[in-house]
């Protein structure tokens, strides 16, 4: 497994975990994440891993590497179903809780 960041420019990087997949011939992304840059603090707007890459530590391996650049690291728009995960790390949405009703996509 191999983590990386870039700058992304505007305030923005950009995260994303590889790894090596049996069954391929290439280093494929498996979790990947867009954040907002404030100086020494990192929001994480967005923190994807499709399904059958979860539960194997990629997404928690992407947070744990921003944490070693940065003096904090907070998650926004956090999703329902996401709550556990950010949990772990005694986390909650740095800008509040959001209004979920059953018509809204996720």
């Amino acid at each position: 497994m191999r983590v990386f960041i870039r700058d992304a420019g505007g305030m923005k990087v950009e995260a994303w975990v590889e790894d090596w997949i049996p069954g391929t011939s290439d280093f494929q992304v498996v979790s990947k994440a867009k954040c907002i840059v404030m100086g020494k603090k990192c929001l994480i707007d967005t923190l994807d891993t499709p399904v059958k890459f979860q539960k194997k530590g990629y997404a928690t391996a992407i947070v744990k590497e921003l944490q070693k650049y940065f003096d904090e690291v907070a998650p926004i728009g956090i999703v329902p179903s996401a709550v556990s995960f950010w949990a772990k790390f005694n986390m909650t949405d740095a800008l509040g809780p959001e209004d979920y009703d059953e018509t809204t996509t996720l």
